[in-house]
């Protein structure tokens, strides 16, 4: 079974990579970031449109969103010598393609936030 990865998680690393006092570190997490921000506007985007005229066909959904991600995907392959960023890196060369499994499989979503939810009753 092929298995999703949380992007939420990778988020929650990226910004703690922003605090760090190495200032390449940090500038390699905002570039992260801003990345997310434009992978998921392109979901935001084509959600939130009202119209059917307007939405964003599947066609150019797929289409911006494999840009959005191999953008993202080729800035994680290089970062500065910085232990956390160097970890992060490793996990997406390992998993990089369960992180953005939902981009290419409709149903998956980005994040486990629904399960992870289900799970906080027990």
């Amino acid at each position: 079974m092929l298995t999703p990865f949380c992007l939420a998680h990778v988020i929650r690393d990226l910004k703690f990579i922003t605090t760090l006092p190495d200032q390449a570190a940090a500038r390699w997490g905002h570039r992260m970031l801003a990345g997310m921000r434009r992978l998921f506007g392109v979901i935001h985007r084509r959600d939130a449109t009202v119209h059917r005229s307007d939405r964003m066909t599947d066609d150019a959904f797929r289409r911006a969103m494999t840009r959005a991600r191999d953008t993202l995907l080729n800035r994680a392959r290089r970062g500065p010598p910085r232990r956390e960023v160097q970890n992060l890196i490793a996990r997406f060369r390992k998993h990089g393609d369960a992180y953005f499994r939902f981009v290419t499989t409709p149903g998956v979503a980005p994040t486990n936030h629904l399960a992870e939810q289900a799970l906080r009753c027990v």
